[in-house]
């Protein structure tokens, strides 16, 4: 069985980080290096975003509107350096809102993962 924590991990972060280092390239113009420095991550890492081979599942994030509404505002906020420190605890925000909208559930099914031994959910 693979656990919530390692769908998040493995799955949800890289995709939220592939969109928001779209967001950052694309829509505000900011080079590779300047996204990574915002994103506390590598201009390599950003690259790897861009070309899909690190966060490609993308797909499962954006059938959630609320999640995409919020990570759009997080890549504003890193564009123009309002964001300071808060980048990790937006991402936890975006995150738990998921679980909240059970979108974390819908993920976790989606790939095959059982939600039977998972007593985040229950707690959901």
């Amino acid at each position: 069985m693979k656990f919530l924590c390692e769908v998040i991990v493995q799955d949800v972060l890289p995709a939220m980080k592939a969109l928001l280092a779209k967001e950052l390239t694309h829509k505000y113009g900011l080079t590779q290096k300047q996204a990574a420095e915002k994103m506390g991550c590598t201009q390599a890492a950003v690259s790897q975003y861009l070309r899909e081979l690190r966060g490609y599942k993308v797909k499962l994030l954006q059938k959630d509107e609320k999640s995409m509404e919020k990570l759009e505002e997080l890549a504003k906020k890193l564009a123009s350096g309002s964001a300071g420190t808060g980048f990790s605890s937006e991402i936890c925000g975006i995150c738990d809102g998921m679980r909240k909208r059970d979108t974390l559930k819908t993920i976790y099914k989606e790939i095959g993962a059982s939600t039977e031994l998972c007593t985040v959910f229950e707690k959901s």
